[in-house]
């Protein structure tokens, strides 16, 4: 599977561990002697490596340009002082030193940044969705699946296109105008009084009743339903093992839910 971006936090917690942020910020740092020691290069690859592996989708919807630019000048600054640090032919000890001004720069434009994730890419075909936290995590699920099916996690992608089905019908079908009928409707049919508790078949009922759903996009949704059955033991998991086909199919079934109520 793809690796996770890496966040800020991490990247400041490794500048700090080499004592690179004084208490002082960036212009304690600059007034403060250079750091010598072997392991100089090893550490401004370090922060280079890291702060490249960051999510780039975050550092433009959270920093200004001039600190984008700020923080690529500090990178470079980084990756010169490595290769030379790497080249150096002198004695030990005696290395060029890495001045705590720069990683000091590079922390402070990171602490700017609120938070360690990046708004999904999802997140504004899911507008209807109006519970900011609920839609977020629905938009990650999302960008997910198209990762998962990138690296052949067939299973997980049908999965998860599955618990997007799910979380998106029982938004729509917890505020129709008709939930309280439908409610009766199911608990009649001996379900769950709370809606979050039907799992993707019952709430598939309830969208036909509400007629939240075409018959075609009731088929294409059932499909994933028949999968979601996969997270569970037992002979389901044996009768319809995960293939690129069922990741696909629930993939088109979100694709159809997105853009029917975007």
């Amino acid at each position: 599977m793809s690796e996770k971006p890496m966040t800020p936090t991490t990247v400041r917690t490794y500048i700090e561990s080499y004592a690179y942020a004084t208490a002082g910020g960036v212009a304690a740092a600059a007034a403060a002697p250079p750091l010598w020691g072997i392991n100089q290069v090893t550490v401004a690859r370090g922060i280079v490596k890291y702060a490249n592996a960051m999510d780039p989708r975050l550092l433009a919807e959270s920093l200004s340009p001039g600190d984008r630019m700020a923080l690529e000048h500090e990178l470079f600054r980084l990756e010169v002082f490595a290769r030379q640090g790497e080249s150096y032919p002198g004695p030990p000890n005696k290395e060029p030193a890495l001045h705590a001004d720069g990683p000091a720069r590079i922390h402070a434009i990171l602490s700017k940044i609120p938070k360690d994730e990046a708004t999904p890419q999802a997140d504004q075909r899911l507008l209807f969705i109006t519970n900011e936290p609920l839609r977020r995590n629905v938009a990650r699920d999302i960008d997910s699946i198209a990762a998962l099916i990138g690296d052949a996690e067939w299973k997980a992608a049908t999965v998860i296109a599955g618990s997007v089905i799910e979380a998106v019908l029982l938004w729509q079908v917890q505020n129709s105008s008709g939930y309280t009928g439908v409610v009766a409707m199911m608990t009649g049919r001996k379900f769950d009084p709370d809606a979050a508790k039907w799992g993707l078949e019952g709430l598939l009922q309830a969208s036909r009743k509400l007629g939240l759903l075409t018959d075609e996009e009731l088929k294409l949704c059932s499909v994933a339903q028949v999968y979601r059955n996969l997270i569970h033991p037992g002979q389901e998991r044996a009768k319809h093992p995960p293939a690129r086909s069922t990741a696909l199919a629930a993939q088109a079934a979100v694709e159809r839910l997105l853009e029917k109520w975007h």
